[in-house]
C-alpha cells in the first residue's frame, strides 16, 4: 500500500509546485471609458441688423420700379406713421420679390393692412376718384341688427362639411362687367368674400349673412343671392337631422392680360 501512495504524493508535489511557480496576473480593472472631447458648440447666428423705414422704402422701390417708383415712398410714409414693428421693417426690407412683400403686408394688423392699402391704390392710380373710394370701402362689414338670425342658429361645422353637403346651386359667380372694369383700372387683381351661412334640418339656407366684403356691394349681393338658392343633404348629429352653420367664401381672380 505504501509503495502505491508514493507515486501520487510525488504528483500531487509537482501539481503544487507548478500552481506556486505559475505567473501571477494583475486584475483587471473595468472602469467608465474615457468620453471623446465633444466639440465645442457652434457660434450662434449673428442677429439680422435693424432695418428702418427707409431701407423698407428703397427696397420697395426697387421690386417695383416697373410699376411706379411712388410705391417705396409711400410704404416709408406708412412705415412710419403707423409705427411698424420691427419684424415687419425687417420682412419688408429684405423682401425679394412681389409675393414675397404681399406676405409681409400679411403680417400687419388689419386697419394697418387697409391703409397701407388705400395708400398703394392711390399712389398706383395717380389719386383716381373711383379706386380711392373702393380702397376706402370697408372689407367687415356693420353688424347685423340685434336679433337678426338667432333663430337660424346651429351646430357648427366646418366649411369642407357644409360643402360636402351641398347638392345644388350656382358656384361659378363673376362680378358684373363694370366691376371687372373698375377692378382692372385699380389694379385690383383679386377679391373674396366670406359670408356665414345657415340651414335647417332638411338642408334649406336660413341665413346667408355678409361676414367679408369683396368691396363691390353688387357682387356681395349676387353672392348671397346664389347662396340662399343653394340646396344641401341635411346634416346629421347622432342619426338625426339638425341645424348647422359654417362659412362660405368665394375668390375672384381677374383673368391675365
Amino acid at each position: 500500500m505504501l509503495r502505491l501512495m508514493v507515486p501520487w504524493r510525488y504528483v500531487l508535489v509537482l501539481l503544487l509546485l507548478g500552481c506556486g511557480g505559475a505567473t501571477k496576473r494583475e486584475p483587471i480593472e473595468l472602469g467608465e471609458p474615457e468620453a471623446a472631447p465633444s466639440e465645442p458648440p457652434p457660434p450662434p447666428s449673428p442677429p439680422l441688423a435693424p432695418r428702418t423705414c427707409d431701407d423698407a422704402a428703397a427696397n420697395v422701390t426697387l421690386i417695383t420700379q416697373h410699376v411706379t417708383s411712388g410705391l417705396g415712398p409711400s410704404v416709408g410714409v406708412r412705415c412710419q406713421a403707423d409705427r411698424w414693428a420691427p419684424e415687419v421693417v425687417q420682412c419688408f426690407a429684405l423682401a425679394a420679390d412681389g409675393p414675397g412683400l404681399s406676405l409681409c403686408a400679411a403680417l400687419l394688423p388689419p386697419e394697418q393692412q387697409r391703409a397701407l392699402e388705400s395708400q398703394s391704390v392711390q399712389v398706383v392710380r395717380g389719386g383716381d376718384p373711383a379706386c380711392t373710394e373702393l380702397a376706402a370701402r370697408p372689407v367687415v362689414p356693420a353688424p347685423s341688427p340685434s336679433g337678426a338670425g338667432a333663430a337660424a342658429d346651429g351646430q357648427a361645422i366646418s366649411a369642407k362639411e357644409l360643402e360636402q353637403l351641398r347638392q345644388a346651386g350656382e358656384t361659378q359667380l363673376e362680378p358684373a362687367p363694370a366691376e371687372r372694369r373698375l377692378m382692372a383700372q385699380c389694379r385690383l387683381a383679386r377679391i373674396a368674400a366670406s359670408f356665414k351661412v345657415c340651414i335647417d334640418g332638411s338642408g334649406v339656407p336660413t341665413l346667408v349673412d355678409l361676414a367679408r366684403s369683396s368691396r363691390l356691394p353688387g357682387y356681395d349681393e349676387k353672392l348671397a343671392n346664389a347662396i340662399a338658392a343653394w340646396r344641401y343633404r341635411p346634416y346629421l348629429a347622432e342619426g338625426r337631422a339638425v341645424a348647422a352653420c359654417s362659412t362660405v367664401t368665394f375668390v375672384y381672380s381677374l383673368p391675365p392680360g
